[in-house]
């Protein structure tokens, strides 16, 4: 299993958070996990979880989550599409996309996540932002495109 930590405030809609993921193990994943403090409501217009690679292409994505946001507490598995191989020795970024009338606010560090991503280089930090106004997950993203600006250290797992 790999433990992380994503978001501390109501997420944005439309805002791609991502969160750097270490891979000390190989290892597959087929399922990303957050904790939600208080559930979103509405229709969902585009919520998904995704994993994308070091150098910027979407490994995998899922269907729409957004029922997996509604309820407090942890999360039930939110599926990848296709189960994704991580070697040793590399990173990966959990992707969150939400899309809700009423948007969750998820557990996290309690921490700015721009105190956690001090003096990093903006294509590695662990907590990042890379685009915004979304409605799916992109295809690909430009690691040097990330941002620190609106990022969020939520708490998120992946099994």
């Amino acid at each position: 299993d790999f433990h992380c930590n994503f978001g501390a405030t109501t997420l944005a809609a439309g805002t791609l958070y991502l969160i750097k993921v270490l891979v000390t193990t190989s290892q597959t994943i087929s399922y990303i996990y957050c904790d939600v403090n208080t559930g979103g409501s509405g229709t969902s217009t585009g919520t998904y979880v995704g994993i994308y690679s070091s150098s910027g292409p979407l490994l995998s994505g899922s269907s729409d989550i957004a029922g997996s946001l509604v309820n407090p507490g942890a999360t039930p598995g939110m599926a990848l599409t296709t189960p994704q191989s991580l070697a040793a020795g590399t990173f990966c970024w959990f992707a969150f996309l939400v899309n809700l009338p009423t948007m969750p606010h998820l557990y996290s560090l309690g921490l700015p996540a721009s105190h956690l991503n001090f003096n990093g280089a903006l294509a590695t930090l662990p907590y990042t932002v890379n685009g915004t106004g979304l409605t799916t997950l992109p295809g690909s993203i430009t690691p040097a495109s990330n941002t620190n600006t609106g990022a969020l250290p939520i708490w998120a797992a992946g099994a």
